[in-house]
C-alpha cells in the first residue's frame, strides 16, 4: 500500500477536493487481482473509493 500527497495539483472528486490517494494491491494465485485506490480530503476523510480488476 503507498500513499500520495496531491500538492498543488487540483484535483476534486463528488465535490471534496482530493489531497492524498492511497493505493492498495492484491494478488490471485491464479492469476490477476485487484487494484483499489481511496481518495482523502485533507482532513483524512475519505472523498471517494475505487476498485479495479486486472
Amino acid at each position: 500500500m503507498g500513499s500520495t500527497a496531491i500538492g498543488a495539483r487540483a484535483i476534486a472528486y463528488l465535490g471534496a477536493r482530493v489531497a492524498y490517494i492511497c493505493h492498495a494491491r492484491s494478488v490471485r494465485g491464479s492469476g490477476g487481482g485487484t487494484v483499489v485506490s481511496v481518495l482523502y480530503s485533507a482532513d483524512w476523510r475519505a472523498a471517494g473509493i475505487e476498485g479495479y480488476a486486472y
